[in-house]
């Protein structure tokens, strides 16, 4: 596979006070082509990128209080998207025309008092294609039109059809408290994190075979004492052994194996820890 392209990003920001930043960007960016596993599946071409951002990053309260945040959209053309062939369930990347992904992102650090920070960040994104996603690709996008061999087109993914493993909505959250005991420093931190369900493919078809990968909230806990070089950390990942799955696939065309070819790869389950630590 062979390309060639111009690239390029521009940045554009105000300082209008101090502790206060104003940004905006126009950039772009691509995918390179390439061929597939199957001898058979046309080769897919390269994914282009544009970009375009405006933000702000602001501290307030002598620093004690920073808040970000980002606007973005951004717009696809030939973007590349997995999908399950008919063939044995080997996976086609595929150009589905053309795609868009606009949102929002924003961030906020916290320090009330000596010792205890918060920290939160969210994002908010809906990710479409724009176009038809066709059975075998054409340039005018058209999937009444048969492919090279005459074999007949269809519809894999309508306009409007979400990306596939792209919640709507993600957030974080942590607070971390730092005091001293007796002659041990100490620390005590909590974490959570929550995200929206998504779909594991944008073949429709196929993404209603395998079913949505659900939503998911993990909490993660932490107690530490330290002194001179040596710590001691009790902590607990995933405290309610919440079952998030991180992807949700087929080892084998669904339509050809069954159900029984779905697989699941959850988040790590319960984890608790204790770790003795000396810096050296």
């Amino acid at each position: 596979a062979r390309g060639s392209g111009f690239r390029h990003k521009l940045n554009v920001n105000w300082r209008p006070t101090q502790g206060k930043l104003l940004y905006a960007t126009w950039s772009t960016g691509f995918r390179p082509g390439g061929i597939n596993r199957r001898p058979t599946a046309s080769p897919y071409d390269a994914e282009t990128l544009t970009n375009y951002e405006i933000g702000a990053k602001t501290s307030w309260a002598g620093g004690r209080l920073r808040l970000n945040g980002t606007l973005f959209v951004e717009k696809l053309n030939k973007a590349q998207f997995a999908v399950t062939s008919d063939q044995n369930g080997i996976t086609d990347i595929v150009n589905a025309g053309r795609a868009e992904s606009k949102g929002i992102e924003a961030d906020a650090t916290w320090v009330p008092v000596q010792g205890l920070s918060l920290q939160a960040s969210a994002t908010w994104v809906d990710a479409n294609i724009t176009t038809d996603l066709c059975k075998f690709a054409n340039p005018t996008l058209d999937c009444s039109l048969s492919n090279a061999n005459g074999d007949p087109n269809s519809t894999t993914a309508p306009a409007g059809t979400r990306f596939p493993n792209s919640p709507r909505f993600k957030a974080a959250a942590t607070g971390r408290y730092e005091f001293d005991l007796s002659a041990f420093e100490a620390s005590l931190q909590a974490s959570l994190l929550h995200q929206t369900s998504s779909q594991p493919s944008v073949d429709t078809a196929e993404a209603a075979l395998l079913g949505k990968q659900t939503a998911y909230t993990t909490v993660d806990l932490s107690a530490g004492l330290r002194r001179d070089r040596w710590s001691l950390t009790l902590a607990a990942q995933n405290l309610f052994d919440e079952r998030g799955q991180q992807v949700r696939t087929a080892s084998c065309a669904i339509a050809l194996c069954g159900p029984s070819a779905i697989q699941v790869f959850p988040i790590r389950p319960r984890l608790i820890s204790l770790r003795l630590a000396w810096r050296y």
